[in-house]
């Protein structure tokens, strides 16, 4: 890639669906990224998972973004965002209070049946495929900007008239409203 203004060429920049605010700068170059891996590595300072391990930079906040399988049973308080994949079984939304800084739910072809517990949430966009199709529980929420609806039952729309920054709405994969 040809860097950008004040860009190196050789740089190593993270991109994609995940970075909402655009590219992010990583490192000068390949060879500093790995040498500061190993050293990170041999300092015991990352995570770990079932398999992988993510080394956890100086500065840079791990818990606030997490992709995931299953909504865990505990949530750490620093989460802004979370991406649930192709979790088993209905979701349950309810571990998810314990983040109040949370802005970002997403389910990807998962479920779940229940929205209250995103109520009281700083949620400003939800992805989410819903058994029963109540919406009930978004009504006049303050900070919902975007939905993206899924539903195989017909679901009443009437909640979300009174939310008030609701600037975006996918119903392509809801049931038909009323």
């Amino acid at each position: 890639m040809d860097p950008a203004r004040n860009g190196l060429p050789g740089q190593v920049i993270a991109s994609g669906r995940d970075y909402d605010e655009g590219p992010v700068y990583v490192a000068d170059s390949l060879t500093s990224l790995l040498q500061e891996h190993l050293e990170l590595l041999e300092k015991g300072s990352y995570e770990g998972y079932a398999d992988y391990i993510s080394p956890r930079r100086p500065g840079c906040d791990s818990g606030t973004q997490q992709i995931i399988g299953a909504i865990p049973e505990e949530v750490p308080p620093t989460l802004q965002a979370i991406h649930v994949n192709d979790a088993t079984g209905i979701v349950d939304l309810g571990p998810l209070t314990a983040a109040p800084g949370l802005r970002r739910v997403h389910l990807n072809r998962c479920t779940t049946a229940d929205l209250t517990p995103l109520r009281g949430l700083p949620v400003e966009s939800l992805r989410v495929a819903l058994t029963g199709g109540d919406l009930s529980p978004l009504a006049g929420h303050p900070h919902l900007a975007s939905l993206d609806l899924k539903t195989t039952a017909p679901v009443d729309l009437t909640p979300l008239r009174s939310v008030p920054h609701l600037h975006g709405l996918d119903l392509t994969g809801a049931g038909t409203p009323t």
